[in-house]
């Protein structure tokens, strides 16, 4: 895949070094979910225009995002969590992380969403995390009014896009949890409660039937990634332990 370019590159370094590393995620993205799935990236790009990420404000959350994961533990807290990891140095999450961060009481770095949710459930993430990264896509930028205006938000899209939103590729909020602490140069991600059980809580609802094969698709996106960005993948029961290769 070329270079994506990318206006937030020339904000600052931390924009500058995640994009270029997100050429991995945004490849991954392109081989497997658009070769599956019928996806306009036209529509996709044109989506991404209705929203502005502040310079300032996406460099100070990244900077945030970057201390707490760069050569760090990171736990990932998916919809299957049955369980808090006690020996992590920080912990990362997509939605229903929110339901996760409100049962346990804990605080998470950042949370990976769309504005596909509730307003209820997209409006307390805030309180369960401290970043905020909003995907938007075509089907749901509608929804931009329902969302709070707040600091540490930063929205962001699945392809390359060359202004108004930080490309991170993945295809689901899921997905997208796990490659960020890969983006940022985790030393090591356990990913917890991605298996298990058939029936669990998605978004403010049961999993649907249709959300299987989509989960399939995000698992192929993460090992792709996870062999470009130099991690070495071990599945476990309820997740996955992607641990930094020659790590720095």
């Amino acid at each position: 895949m070329h270079q994506c370019y990318n206006v937030y590159s020339r904000c600052c370094s931390i924009a500058r070094r995640l994009i270029e590393a997100s050429k991995a995620s945004l490849r991954a993205y392109n081989l497997i979910a658009e070769a599956i799935y019928d996806i306009s990236r036209v529509s996709e790009a044109s989506s991404s225009m209705m929203v502005w990420n502040n310079c300032w404000s996406i460099c100070e959350s990244l900077y945030i995002v970057n201390r707490g994961v760069n050569n760090k533990r990171l736990c990932i807290l998916g919809p299957n969590t049955t369980y808090i990891p006690e020996d992590c140095d920080t912990y990362g999450g997509p939605e229903p992380a929110v339901w996760i961060g409100l049962e346990y009481g804990i605080k998470l770095l950042y949370i990976t969403g769309d504005l596909d949710l509730s307003t209820l459930l997209i409006n307390e993430a805030p309180y369960v995390a401290t970043v905020l990264f909003i995907h938007i896509h075509s089907d749901n930028v509608y929804r931009l009014t329902t969302i709070n205006k707040r600091k540490h938000l930063i929205y962001t899209s699945q392809i390359c896009t060359p202004h108004s939103t930080l490309p991170l590729g993945g295809f689901t909020d899921g997905d997208r949890a796990v490659i960020l602490g890969m983006l940022m140069n985790a030393s090591e991600i356990l990913v917890n409660g991605y298996g298990g059980k058939e029936e669990y809580w998605y978004k403010d609802y049961k999993r649907p039937s249709w959300k299987k094969e989509k989960l399939y698709v995000t698992h192929k996106i993460i090992e792709v990634t996870a062999k470009s960005l130099n991690y070495k993948l071990e599945k476990l029961d309820n997740g996955y332990l992607l641990t930094k290769i020659n790590n720095k």
